[in-house]
């Protein structure tokens, strides 16, 4: 049930974030089971800013695609609906967010830092939703997007407290609003209308555990969250310095996924440069 404070939020929806409109009719075309290729092809191209970002992630080292896609058409031929799916999430995400100020811009990098760390953990370990992981990890914190814009003094409160006092971020917001970020920004994406393994996995991206009474289907997904979140906090990531105290090998999420502590060293060094060669891609 969704409690009182977090009902209010989502009632004062004109100033939540909105997917762009090319976007969503992308999404709400590829929601349906017998769209036809040339309609998706001639949607997409509608959307300048939206086709350079699908190419230019699509023939990236990121995607790893085995032969080159020159054109929309060729994407959504090769690269099928779950695949076509994430890019347009990602390459519409930037414009959700607004990037006025420090905090924003942090966010920002934090959020693509982890996308890309949980695109990368899920294809290393071969888990099942990588384009889920990808879109998963670009909108984990998106909750923190809608606190910040409607309650600044607020959240930069919380963000003081945060680093000045070492305490968890997620506790103060429940303390302070009644909600975490996390139920938010679950609720948002169901808002969009995107998968129920996104939607959950945000919202239990710092339980992972809890999801055993839900979907085990979708636990994995979520320890790709906690995890490459950690990490990028550990690297310093959307964040002002490094977080040395963080123990990476007691991560909650590097503990479901079985990394033994060499895979743990391996996976970190291996996100942070690959974090460093692909963050432009998502501007």
């Amino acid at each position: 049930m969704i409690n009182e404070e977090l009902n209010k939020v989502l009632m004062t929806s004109g100033e939540l974030p909105t997917m762009p409109l090319v976007a969503t009719k992308i999404l709400g075309l590829l929601s349906s089971s017998d769209y036809r290729t040339q309609d998706l092809s001639r949607l997409i191209k509608t959307d300048v800013g939206i086709t350079t970002k699908i190419l230019k992630i699509a023939n990236s080292a990121f995607y790893g695609c085995s032969r080159e896609i020159t054109t929309v058409d060729r994407a959504v031929v090769l690269l099928g609906s779950r695949t076509m799916k994430s890019l347009v999430i990602a390459a519409s995400t930037k414009g959700v967010y607004k990037n006025s100020g420090l905090i924003e811009h942090l966010m920002w990098e934090h959020g693509v830092g982890v996308a890309i760390g949980c695109h990368m953990i899920a294809n290393k370990l071969k888990i099942p939703m990588k384009d889920e992981a990808l879109v998963s990890g670009l909108l984990h914190d998106i909750g923190k997007t809608i606190l910040l814009q409607k309650y600044p003094e607020k959240f930069n409160e919380i963000y003081q407290d945060m680093y000045n006092n070492k305490r968890e971020f997620e506790d103060l917001e429940v303390q302070i609003f009644g909600f975490s970020h996390s139920e938010l920004g679950a609720l948002l994406v169901k808002n969009w209308k995107l998968s129920e393994a996104v939607e959950l996995s945000i919202k239990y991206q710092n339980n992972p555990t809890e999801l055993s009474a839900i979907n085990t289907d979708y636990i994995k997904l979520c320890a790709c969250i906690h995890f490459a979140n950690e990490i990028c906090m550990f690297k310093g990531i959307g964040e002002r310095e490094p977080r040395s105290d963080i123990n990476l090998n007691e991560n909650l999420g590097s503990k479901i996924l079985n990394l033994k502590e060499e895979e743990v060293q391996e996976i970190t060094e291996h996100i942070f440069e690959k974090y460093q060669i692909e963050k432009d891609l998502f501007n």
